[in-house]
């Protein structure tokens, strides 16, 4: 039964979700300490008139293509000088708090099925000790 619980429980499979998004964050944020490496490149094309840019009648136009490439090897920016500290340790403290939700939920989780299954057992055998005393109570007026 607890482990059913465990299983089909809204409450816990929310604090797993809080988990999970709280260390994604963290990874987010940490990996913000690294430097940045990006690449890319553009290409345009106009066509221009012998007059200049406007609106080109077929045949009279000539074209240039224009184009760029640029490379970023590494961005450092105020990393390096402790901005991202307080956003690393918000973040981890988050993913924290979170896991000891988790783990509130699953303890209260499995106290509260153990303590209904014990009330269970111990009703049960109140009923059948009470039935079996009017058993007895009857078949001796009989």
């Amino acid at each position: 039964m607890i482990r059913t619980a465990l299983q089909q429980n809204y409450d816990l499979r929310d604090a797993v979700a809080r988990v999970d998004a709280a260390r994604a964050n963290l990874g987010i944020t940490q990996a913000d300490q690294y430097p940045n490496f990006g690449v890319g490149a553009d290409v345009s094309s106009i066509e221009l008139s012998r007059q200049g840019q406007f609106t080109i009648p077929r045949g009279t136009s000539r074209q240039r293509t224009f184009g760029s490439v640029f490379l970023n090897l590494f961005t450092f920016g105020d990393r390096h000088l402790g901005s991202l500290a307080p956003r690393d340790g918000a973040a981890r403290a988050d993913l924290l708090g979170a896991d000891w939700t988790r783990k509130a939920v699953v303890t209260t989780l499995i106290s509260d099925v153990a303590t209904a299954y014990f009330s269970l057992l111990e009703f049960d055998m109140e009923w059948r000790c009470k039935k079996t005393l009017w058993l007895r109570e009857r078949n001796r007026s009989v």
